[in-house]
């Protein structure tokens, strides 16, 4: 069992080990269903906050 401060490391090294490749959406199928295709769209959200 790991404690909240050990594990966010780990938890990192796996996102990034399983979307080094691929979108994101691609592993998180049910993730991708909850939020929406455009989930996590980083262009659009620094679009957005230069027009601001």
């Amino acid at each position: 069992m790991t404690g909240y401060p050990e594990s966010p490391p780990g938890t990192v090294e796996w996102l990034a080990r399983v979307t080094a490749e691929r979108p994101w959406q691609e592993p998180f199928p049910i993730l991708t269903r909850a939020l929406g295709p455009y989930a996590f769209d980083h262009e659009a959200e620094d679009r957005w906050l230069a027009a601001r």
